[in-house]
């Protein structure tokens, strides 16, 4: 009766209270039940395995103490789950899996293995490390002489270790080498190589565009030479021999002039074939510029109009479009800059070749002569006169080569050298 009585009073005080303590008359506020002691535990139900899967209807959170695996459990949606599943690491590197009932600690592997999956389960293997070499350029290509050993290649590392100069990405076993043997600017052969071959450059350091020399042994013989006519040679390599003749279209100009052997026709240092004329008169203008003064223009011959033009612009001064030699200075005709005014010889050959000239001047967008003279840069030891050259088979009062007073106003037509 007097057990009765105390378990009466245990439950008036917790239904009373609502809390309960036990071994304190203080339970935390947040605790339905304290249980305090520093003597003695806190001992759950003790049951096998067995006897726990026999309790109807376990609770979400039920916690028994299972004797058959010696582990505290407690119950979750899925099972019985130890309190022991989620230890603790103990050593570096360690990791754990699920097998489907309990948590499971992996045990560690050694450096230099991967772990991988055996069967749904979790083991080390071994693996063989790889050499990578850096790639500094960015070309694809390593350098041997800088290396690391790796599971896994890094960033900024390649497999391969042929690049000989890992400091350019231009240059590597792909690049292409393009040969100039004679040293003129154009390419005979390519080569691929990650070396610079003897005479080897980047396309990008010569003056062709690629194997466009058709004589990599003479630096006479490439794309940017005119053809000299009559030498059984293909000096500008474009597959014909000796093209050139009176009447070819060639440097802004018709050709009415070719040298016998290279030539300087314009007094700039470099050798020229022959002479072309512009395709139209430039127009009208008087040979001086406001007063008849001594130019020192006084050659006749081919090869002296440049140098005779040079001197009159020199004596004459602004504005050089308001006389004759100035006015052919200017001409700009197919993108050349070098015109000048024909000595009175080269005004002859023009003459000489009036009919091809006109025909071929036709055909490429040009004019024919009209009729009536044309100056030359000759002037004649008289200040005031200068020699011209009629042109046109309808000029009544052209009679070939005349002296004309410098003041009068002739057509002009500018010649350069090529």
């Amino acid at each position: 009766m007097k057990h009765l009585t105390i378990l009466f009073f245990l439950f008036l005080s917790a239904g009373t209270y609502a809390q309960t303590g036990i071994g304190t008359t203080a339970p935390d506020p947040s605790a339905q039940l304290e249980v305090s002691s520093t003597t003695k535990g806190f001992l759950p139900p003790r049951m096998n395995a067995a006897q726990r899967d026999d309790i109807v209807s376990p609770a979400t959170g039920l916690v028994v103490y299972n004797t058959t695996a010696n582990v505290l459990e407690y119950k979750t949606a899925s099972g019985w789950v130890s309190y022991q599943d989620n230890p603790d690491g103990t050593t570096a590197g360690e990791m754990q899996y699920w097998d489907g009932s309990a948590w499971v600690t992996i045990v560690p592997g050694t450096e230099g293995q991967i772990l991988t999956l055996t069967s749904g389960l979790p083991t080390w293997a071994g693996i063989t490390s790889t050499t990578f070499y850096q790639d500094l350029d960015g070309d694809g290509y390593g350098d041997v002489n800088s290396t690391v050993a790796s599971v896994l290649r890094p960033l900024g590392y390649v497999a391969d270790n042929t690049d000989c100069d890992d400091s350019d990405v231009a240059i590597n076993p792909e690049t292409v080498w393009y040969v100039d043997a004679d040293g003129d600017g154009y390419v005979g052969t390519d080569v691929v190589s990650c070396l610079r071959p003897i005479n080897g450059f980047l396309l990008n350091e010569l003056s062709g565009t690629g194997t466009d020399d058709c004589d990599d042994s003479d630096a006479s013989i490439n794309p940017s030479i005119f053809e000299f006519p009559n030498d059984g040679v293909d000096n500008n390599c474009d597959g014909q021999e000796d093209n050139i003749v009176i009447g070819s279209f060639v440097g802004g100009g018709i050709v009415f002039y070719l040298a016998d052997t290279p030539t300087d026709l314009d007094g700039d240092g470099d050798l020229d074939i022959g002479l072309v004329c512009a395709i139209e008169d430039q127009g009208i203008k008087p040979w001086r510029n406001l007063v008849a003064i001594q130019t020192g223009a006084n050659e006749t011959g081919i090869g002296y109009g440049a140098s005779n033009t040079r001197l009159i612009i020199e004596m004459q001064g602004d504005t050089s479009t308001d006389y004759a030699a100035g006015f052919a200075s200017a001409y700009n005709g197919g993108g050349f800059t070098d015109w000048f005014l024909p000595s009175i010889d080269e005004l002859v050959e023009m003459n000489n070749n009036e009919t091809i000239i006109n025909d071929r001047s036709v055909v490429n967008g040009g004019s024919a002569f009209e009729s009536g003279f044309r100056w030359s840069s000759s002037q004649d030891s008289d200040d005031r006169r200068v020699w011209n050259m009629s042109f046109g088979s309808n000029c009544s009062t052209c009679y070939g080569v005349q002296i004309k007073n410098s003041s009068n106003t002739y057509n002009v037509r500018a010649i350069r050298a090529f």
